[in-house]
């Protein structure tokens, strides 16, 4: 049996999931429909890098925005490019080999946010250092398209999920085959209920568990995809909004990589790297990730505890209390010549400058202050 703590709090809408002391970031919000890069032209206006500076790129991914960031630098840039998924080193090798007669200085990192003080202490990197961060939540576009990684409900391929498929990571990360086969009904209805906001959890909670009784274990995504189907009203799929699976497909792939978690551990990181007139460009696509950032522009307190709301890891991070309070505005942006493709989305970009530093001297090298619970998942 597995234990699960809950995000209770995050759907209270007056009450913050999370207190973090980042109200120094001075922040505008825009709604926009999805391109792939998303808000590439958006971040270069704000942000306008240049020669000289050191940009950290979290979400790497194919690198999509990195590439549109060190073309208008031209040359001289800093680059430090993270991604958890090992299948990224290689378009960052081609990004090196693309800007290679540009001067600028490209280092790949391979792991999750909360592995990143690790990573960056090899190069010396202090806090209050990095002028432009730049988070691109969510799976990408690739990793849907690549059936083996059974994020997409299109294909009929293996459950699986995980951000990163390496054989070191299997014990720490369960396939969503194992979650959705192991766990009990009253489990699966959190799950679905909390990191998808699907109000017809139990319903298909129950269908799962009835079909592993009566019929066998769920391995693929059309498995899956189908019975959910077969609970859902047909009126959401007629009204022509989002498949009857998509709330479930997320909430698993949230749970699978601790997503949300990583969430927090990243935007407290952004806040201890950007130095002073720093930028932090952060794109996400569901309210869970919204909400995160929102509170990380608005709120204080002298420390963050996620494990209490979020899921059966536990982690701690202590923060610097700041007195200032931010100021805020949002803009919603209808541009009508804006190009729809098929995914056809809304996303949030949520965009901050930070206007002080913390009294954490600015040599101190990063330290490596988050502590995670090694309790195995599946018991």
């Amino acid at each position: 049996m597995i234990r699960i703590n809950c995000l209770h709090r995050l759907l209270k809408k007056n009450e913050p999931f999370f207190n973090l002391s980042v109200s120094q970031f001075r922040y505008s919000t825009i709604y926009k429909s999805l391109h792939i890069p998303v808000m590439q032209s958006e971040i270069i206006e704000y942000t306008q890098p240049k020669p000289g500076q050191v940009y950290l790129d979290m979400t790497f991914g194919t690198g999509g925005h990195a590439n549109e960031i060190l073309k208008y630098a031209s040359n001289n840039l800093t680059c430090y490019f993270l991604d958890r998924d090992p299948t990224s080193l290689r378009y960052m090798q081609q990004l090196q080999t693309a800007h290679s007669s540009s001067n600028h200085r490209i280092q790949p990192l391979i792991g999750r946010f909360s592995d990143l003080p690790e990573l960056l202490n090899k190069f010396d990197i202090k806090y209050h250092s990095i002028d432009l961060i730049l988070m691109d939540l969510g799976v990408s576009s690739p990793q849907l398209d690549n059936e083996s990684r059974g994020f997409a409900f299109r294909h009929d391929a293996p459950l699986d999920m995980r951000m990163n498929q390496s054989q070191c990571v299997q014990k720490d990360t369960p396939t969503a085959a194992e979650i959705v086969n192991t766990l009990n009904a009253e489990d699966l209805s959190k799950i679905f209920s909390i990191y998808g906001e699907e109000r017809y959890s139990n319903r298909i909670a129950d269908v799962i568990v009835d079909y592993r009784n009566d019929v066998g274990a769920i391995q693929t995504t059309k498995q899956l995809a189908d019975l959910v189907r077969s609970v859902i009203p047909g009126k959401r799929e007629e009204s022509g909004s989002i498949h009857p699976a998509t709330r479930v497909f997320q909430a698993l792939r949230i749970f699978v990589n601790d997503e949300l978690n990583e969430l927090c551990i990243g935007l407290q990181l952004a806040n201890n790297l950007l130095k002073s007139g720093g930028y932090l460009a952060v794109i996400s696509f569901h309210s869970l990730e919204d909400r995160l950032v929102k509170w990380l522009f608005k709120y204080d307190c002298e420390q963050l505890s996620v494990s209490k709301y979020l899921s059966y890891r536990s982690r701690n991070i202590e923060v610097t209390n700041l007195s200032k309070r931010c100021q805020y505005q949002e803009n919603v942006n209808t541009d009508e010549n804006e190009s729809f493709n098929t995914v056809n989305k809304m996303v949030k970009w949520s965009f901050g400058r930070k206007f002080s530093v913390s009294t954490k001297s600015s040599s101190e090298a990063i330290q490596s202050y988050i502590f995670v619970d090694k309790e195995n998942f599946l018991r």
